[in-house]
């Protein structure tokens, strides 16, 4: 699973992202409480929201036990 995470990360650095997105994904993280509170109460804004950030989710057991950031999200945050 660690390997495949990797070789996502890596895919996600050469394919080529438009500027607006980036800048969309740095709003984004920079200003998630914001957001988050903005759309309170509004369970399926905020489900859109989360998917603007997170492309997949591993569950093992009921339990989150990975995630893979969306490729403009592991640009901004360089991959950390």
């Amino acid at each position: 699973m660690r390997q495949s995470l990797a070789l996502q990360q890596e895919l996600a650095q050469l394919t080529p992202v438009p500027c607006d997105d980036l800048q969309q994904a740095a709003d984004i993280l920079k200003n998630i409480p914001k957001h988050w509170k903005n759309v309170e109460g509004d369970e399926e804004t905020r489900h859109r929201l989360v998917q603007l950030i997170v492309e997949r989710v591993y569950v093992r057991v009921q339990h989150v036990v990975a995630m893979t950031w969306h490729s403009n999200c592991h640009l901004v945050l360089g991959n950390k």
